[in-house]
Parts: C-alpha cells; sequence; structure tokens
C-alpha cells in the first residue's frame, strides 16, 4: 500500500519521504526483538480496528510502520 499525502515534508531524518508500512504477525515477539536490540519504538493500538501500530526508525534513518491485526493490553506495548 502506498499512501499519497499533498503536504509539506516533516522535518527530521525522513525528509520529504514519511515512511512506508508493513502487515505482520506476532506482535508482542516482534516487540522482543526490537527491545534486545536496543531499537526504540512506539507502538499503540489503531483506533476504531483491532489493529496495533509500531512505528520506529531503519538504519538510515527512514520511518517504518509495522500494522499487526493483533489487540493486546496497552502496558506491553511500552
Amino acid at each position: 500500500m502506498l499512501h499519497i499525502i499533498n503536504r509539506k515534508p516533516e522535518e527530521g531524518a525522513t525528509g520529504a519521504f514519511n515512511h512506508f508500512a508493513l502487515r505482520g504477525t506476532g506482535l508482542l515477539a516482534f516487540l522482543d526483538h526490537l527491545r534486545a536490540r536496543a531499537i526504540e519504538f512506539k507502538a499503540a493500538p489503531v483506533a476504531d480496528t483491532a489493529d496495533s501500530q509500531v512505528h520506529f526508525f531503519d538504519p538510515n534513518g527512514v520511518k517504518v510502520e509495522m500494522i499487526f491485526a493483533e489487540r493486546v493490553d496497552p502496558s506491553l506495548l511500552t
């Protein structure tokens, strides 16, 4: 899926390219994987869906969004 939005580029590492999104499975295992590698992330439920999303930056500074068709206790997302 490609989101094309007409707006001013944000400041930061991703520049005019904001981010790309992928669907994944195994939300909690994925979060453990990021934590084990000390990769900073932000995770949250997606409003009005049963999905959760995780945002982080790849080694080149590009923002990555992972979407999981899973809902867990919010305390597990930090």
